[in-house]
C-alpha cells in the first residue's frame, strides 16, 4: 500500500506504454494484436519487473480501450501489478494534419489522457463505454473517399486492410483534426482530460508555411511526448520549442514500449526520464501544467532532495498533560511527517500551529517565552533523524526582531554567507584570534615590566641599606675575610643553581627513557624513533651511574670555608666590642648584598628583554584581506538579489548587503581598559564621567601620540576644568607610561577584531534599514533569511507585516526556487504561501474537544480543497494559479 504521508513526492511516470492489443506492437510472434493469455501473462510479468522508481504508467494504445480494460480487469483487479500505483488510460490518435517526410506524409500524433479511477469497479465499465461512445463510435473521420461515413471501430479497420495486416487499415482510417478537438472540448465540459502532442511530428511541420496550424496545435494541447534516446535530446527539444514559439511547453519523456526484447521487456535498454513530483492521480498530473518548472524533472536519476531535512517528529505526552492550567492540545501520541521541500501548516486560531512549531523550537534549544516553564523530556518529542542539529527556527515576530536589531541580523546573514563560503570566513576569524592574542601578550608584558621595575626599585633600596651597614667597617682584616666570604657564597650559589638545572634535566631524561619502549620498525620514522630511544637510554645510563663525589666534596669545602670566614668575622667584631645583634645584622647584610645584586642583575636582564619585545612588536593588519573575502561572497549574493529585483520590479526594490567595520569601539576599548588596569572599584562612582573625559580625545588621535605626556596635554586642553575628582583620577591612572601603552594596544587590538565589529549593512532601495519603513525592513529580512542557507528553516507566520502583493507576486517565486535546496516549514494563514508557493505537503490542524488533530494532504487532493479555499485569499490564490497558464 502506498504511503502518501509526505504529500507530493518524486516518482517516475511512463505515460506511453502499448499493450499486446495495440494496433501496432511486436509482443506476439506475428506482431499482430492479440489477447493470447501466454503473451499477456508474459507482458504483465515484465511490467512487474519495471525499475522500482516507475510508479505510474499510461496505457497508450491507438484508438481502442480493450488493452487497458484487459490489463485492469484481468490483472490489476486480481492482485497483479502492485508495484504500479496508478495506471492511466490514454488514447493515441493520428489525425489528418500531415507532415511531409521525404516522399511520404506522417500524421500528427495526439494523445488523450482520461481521468478514470481504475479501482472503482462499480463505475469503471460505464466510464469506459462513455469514452468509446464519444471517441470511437461517434467520431467522424477524414474525407478519404472509401472511408466516408466510417467510424473508428475495429471492424472498419479490418475491412479497410484488404486482407493485409491491420495496420494498413490503421493508415487509411484517419480521424478529422477538427472533429477530434471538438470532441475534446465537449468532453472537457463535464470530464477531466489532458492532451499531449507527439513532439517529433509536430516539430517537423514547416513553421514558415504552416505557422497557423503549428501554433494552433501547440495552443490547443497541454503537454508533449518524446521518446528520445538521451536526456540531452529531450532538453534540446524543449529549447527548440522555446526558440521557435518563445513559449515553453513541458515535454514528458516516455518509453513508448511496443515490444519485448529477446523475450523480455527491454530493461537493459528501458528508458524513461520523466520524474513528476505529485501524488499518482489525475489531479497530481494536472499540477505539472500549473507548475511545469518545479513539478517535472527530466533525468535518469531521481532529483536530489535538500541534504538537511526533518523526516518526521513523534510526540508522546501523557494524556493528562496540562499547559497553562488547561489540557495540552498535543497530549497523547502523535506522529507528524514533513516533506523535504515545502510543508505548510494551516488551521484556525487556537488549533496548535504555533504550539507545534514552538515545541520543535524548544526541543532544538531555542529560547522561547512561548514555553517558558513547560518542561519537555527526551521521550516527549523525538525529531528524526536524531542527528540533525542545524535547524533554524523563527517564532512569531522573529522577523520583526531581525528588522529592528542590526547586530542579530548581521550574525544571521554572516552565518549563512560563511556556510556558502565553506566556512572560509569563520576560519579566517578563528585564525585572527592568534593575531589578537599577540596584543594580550604585549599587555601582559607591559604589566610584567612595570612589576619587575617596581621589584628592582625595591631591591635597589635594600642594597643601599645593606651597603650602608657594611660601609661602616673598613678594617683590613674584616675586609679580607668579607671578600673571601663573598667569594664562597657566590660560588655556592652558582653550584646550587647549576645542580637544580641539572636535576630537572636528569629527571626529564629519566622519564623519557622509562616511558618509551622500542617499537617494531614498519617504516623510516619507526627506525628514527628507535635510534633516538637508544641514544636516550645510553645517555641516561651514562649519567645514572655518574660519580658526583668530586663536586659534592667541593661544595662541602666551600661550605666549610664559608663557616670559617663567618666565624673569623664574628670573632673580629666581638673583639671590637659589637654586641650579638649588631654582629647578626652585619653577617646578614654581607650575605644579602650578593643575593640582592644577583636579583638586580636578573631584573635588569628581564627588563631589557621585555622592553625589546615590546618595542619591536608588530602585527599584521588583516582588515583589508577580511573585507575582500566578505565582499567576494556578497558579490554573488547581491547579484542574486539584483536578478530577483529585475524579475519583480513592481513588487520588491533592490536589496543589497554591504560589509563595513564598526568604528564605534569606545565602549569595547573602555571596558577592556578598566579590566586590564583593574580600576573598576576605583572609578565606580564616576564611571560615566571618566568615560566622557577619556574619549574627549578620539582613539585615532591616541594612536598618533608617542608619549603619555602628549595624551595629558591634549586631554587637558579639551577638558578645560582639570581641578575635578574625575580629572585627578584620570591623571593618576592614565598619565603614566604603562597605562598609556596598554591603552594604545587595546585600541589597536579592538580595531583588528573584525569578528566582533563586522557589520553587514542591508540596503533596501539604496536606503539603510534604519531609514526604511518597517514593512520594507521585514521584507529585507525574510528575503535574506530564506535566500541564504541550505539548512531546514521553520517560520511561524512569515506573512506578518508583509504586503499581500509582495507575497503573491514575489515571495512565492523565491520560495519555489529556494525549496529545491532547503527544507521550508511554514505555519501560515496565507493561501499564497500554500498554493502559489506550491506546497508539497499541507498539514491541517483542527481542535477537537481540546486536542489537536492533524490531517496531511496535498494541493492535488480535491477532498480537502475547501480547507484551502477558506485560507486568507484562498479563492484568489486558486484563480491566480490557474490564470498563470490560462487554465480553467
Amino acid at each position: 500500500m502506498s504511503d502518501f504521508s509526505k504529500g507530493s513526492e518524486w516518482r517516475k511516470w511512463d505515460l506511453h506504454v502499448h499493450t499486446p492489443l495495440s494496433i501496432i506492437n511486436q509482443y506476439s510472434e506475428n506482431n499482430q494484436r492479440t489477447d493470447d493469455k501466454n503473451v499477456w501473462d508474459k507482458y504483465v510479468d515484465e511490467l512487474e519487473k519495471l525499475p522500482n522508481d516507475v510508479k505510474v504508467i499510461g496505457i497508450n494504445d491507438y484508438y481502442f480501450l480493450d488493452g487497458y480494460e484487459k490489463l485492469i480487469k484481468e490483472y490489476k483487479w486480481n492482485g497483479r501489478l502492485t508495484n504500479i500505483e496508478k495506471i492511466f488510460l490514454l488514447l493515441e490518435f493520428r489525425i489528418d494534419t500531415f507532415v511531409p517526410t521525404g516522399r511520404a506524409f506522417n500524421k500528427i500524433n495526439l494523445h488523450l489522457l482520461f481521468d478514470i479511477d481504475e479501482t472503482n469497479k462499480d463505475e469503471f465499465d460505464s466510464k469506459i463505454n462513455e469514452i468509446k461512445e464519444k471517441f470511437n463510435i461517434k467520431l467522424d473521420i477524414s474525407s478519404v473517399n472509401k472511408c466516408k461515413d466510417k467510424s473508428l471501430t475495429l471492424e472498419n479497420f479490418i475491412n479497410l486492410s484488404d486482407g493485409k495486416c491491420l495496420s494498413s487499415g490503421f493508415d487509411t482510417l484517419i480521424p478529422s483534426t477538427s472533429q477530434v478537438f471538438e470532441k475534446i472540448e465537449s468532453w472537457k465540459k463535464d470530464n477531466n482530460l489532458i492532451t499531449f502532442l507527439g513532439y517529433s511530428e509536430w516539430y517537423a511541420l514547416d513553421y514558415e508555411k504552416l505557422k497557423v496550424y503549428k501554433e494552433d496545435l501547440f495552443n490547443k494541447t497541454d503537454l508533449m511526448f518524446s521518446a528520445s534516446e538521451t536526456v540531452e535530446n529531450v532538453l534540446k527539444k524543449k529549447d527548440k520549442v522555446h526558440e521557435e514559439l518563445t513559449e515553453n511547453k513541458i515535454i514528458l519523456h516516455c518509453s513508448d514500449l511496443h515490444s519485448f526484447n529477446n523475450g523480455q521487456l527491454s530493461f537493459e535498454n528501458y528508458k524513461c526520464f520523466t520524474w513528476i513530483k505529485a501524488k499518482p492521480t489525475f489531479e497530481g498530473l494536472k499540477q505539472v501544467i500549473f507548475e511545469p518548472k518545479f513539478r517535472v524533472y527530466i533525468g535518469a536519476d531521481k532529483p536530489i532532495e535538500p541534504i538537511h531535512k526533518i523526516e518526521n517528529i513523534s510526540l508522546n505526552f501523557p494524556e493528562d498533560c496540562e499547559w497553562d492550567n488547561e489540557k495540552f492540545c498535543f497530549s497523547g501520541k502523535n506522529n507528524i511527517t514533513f516533506n523535504p521541500y515545502l510543508t505548510s501548516i494551516i488551521g484556525g486560531r487556537g488549533t496548535g500551529k504555533s504550539t507545534l512549531l514552538n515545541l520543535i523550537g524548544k526541543k532544538l534549544g531555542f529560547k522561547s517565552e512561548f514555553f517558558d516553564k513547560f518542561i519537555i523530556n527526551d521521550e516527549n518529542l523525538i525529531i528524526n533523524p536524531i542527528a540533525i542539529n542545524n535547524i533554524e527556527f523563527l517564532p512569531q515576530n522573529e522577523i520583526d526582531k531581525f528588522a529592528k536589531d542590526s547586530h542579530a541580523f548581521t550574525l544571521a546573514i554572516f552565518n549563512r554567507i560563511d556556510k556558502l563560503s565553506n566556512n572560509i570566513l569563520s576560519k579566517f576569524e578563528n585564525d585572527n584570534i592568534e593575531n589578537l592574542n599577540k596584543f594580550n601578550d604585549q599587555i601582559y608584558k607591559i604589566k610584567e615590566l612595570e612589576n619587575i621595575k617596581q621589584e628592582q626599585e625595591s631591591e635597589n633600596k635594600k642594597l643601599i641599606i645593606n651597603k650602608n651597614i657594611i660601609s661602616t667597617f673598613q678594617d683590613k682584616a674584616y675586609l679580607d675575610n668579607k671578600k673571601e666570604l663573598d667569594k664562597c657564597v657566590k660560588e655556592i650559589n652558582e653550584i646550587t643553581n647549576s645542580r637544580e638545572s641539572y636535576r630537572i634535566l636528569y629527571e626529564n631524561l629519566k622519564k623519557l627513557s622509562e616511558d618509551f619502549l622500542l617499537i617494531e620498525e614498519k617504516n623510516e620514522y619507526d627506525k628514527y624513533f628507535n635510534e633516538l630511544k637508544t641514544d636516550l637510554d645510553n645517555t641516561y645510563n651514562k649519567f645514572k651511574n655518574k660519580n658526583y663525589d668530586e663536586i659534592k666534596l667541593k661544595l662541602k669545602n666551600l661550605d666549610d670555608d664559608k663557616n670559617k670566614y663567618n666565624q673569623n668575622i664574628e670573632l673580629f667584631l666581638l673583639e671590637k666590642g659589637f654586641n650579638n645583634e649588631n654582629i647578626k645584622d652585619l653577617s646578614i647584610a654581607s650575605e644579602n648584598i650578593i643575593s640582592i645584586e644577583n636579583r638586580i642583575d636578573n631584573f635588569t636582564n628581564k627588563i631589557s628583554i621585555l622592553e625589546n619585545q615590546i618595542n619591536i612588536f608588530s602585527f599584521e593588519d588583516k582588515n583589508i584581506e577580511y573585507k575582500n573575502l566578505v565582499d567576494d561572497q556578497l558579490l554573488e549574493i547581491n547579484t542574486i538579489f539584483e536578478e530577483i529585483q529585475e524579475k519583480n520590479p513592481n513588487d520588491v526594490k533592490l536589496i543589497q548587503i554591504n560589509y563595513k567595520f564598526n568604528n564605534n569601539i569606545n565602549e569595547q576599548v573602555f571596558n577592556k581598559l578598566v579590566n586590564e588596569l583593574e580600576i573598576n572599584t576605583k572609578i565606580s562612582s564616576i564611571r560615566s564621567n571618566f568615560f566622557e573625559y577619556l574619549f574627549k580625545v578620539s582613539v585615532e588621535q591616541v594612536l598618533e601620540f608617542q608619549t603619555h605626556e602628549e595624551l595629558k596635554e591634549k586631554l587637558s586642553s579639551e577638558i578645560k576644568q582639570t581641578n575635578t575628582k574625575t580629572f585627578a583620577l584620570l591623571d593618576e591612572i592614565m598619565f603614566n607610561e604603562m597605562s598609556f601603552k596598554i591603552y594604545k594596544f587595546i585600541i589597536q587590538q579592538t580595531k583588528q577584531d573584525f569578528a566582533k565589529n563586522k557589520i553587514l549593512e542591508v540596503l533596501y532601495d539604496n536606503k539603510t534599514l534604519d531609514k526604511a519603513s518597517f514593512g520594507q525592513r521585514c521584507t529585507s529580512a525574510i528575503v535574506i533569511l530564506i535566500s541564504l542557507g541550505n539548512n531546514p528553516i521553520i517560520i511561524d507566520e512569515p506573512e506578518a507585516h508583509l504586503d499581500s502583493s509582495l507575497i503573491a507576486n514575489y515571495l512565492v517565486e523565491l520560495i519555489k526556487e529556494k525549496k529545491k535546496q532547503r527544507q521550508i516549514i511554514f505555519a501560515t494563514h496565507n493561501a499564497n504561501f500554500v498554493l502559489n508557493a506550491d506546497s508539497e505537503l499541507i498539514i491541517k490542524l483542527d481542535n477537537v474537544d481540546g486536542k489537536t488533530v492533524c490531517t496531511l494532504f496535498s494541493i492535488e487532493d480535491l477532498e480537502h480543497r475547501d480547507s484551502l479555499l477558506k485560507l486568507e485569499g484562498g479563492i484568489e490564490a486558486f484563480k491566480k494559479r490557474e490564470r498563470k497558464y490560462n487554465i480553467n
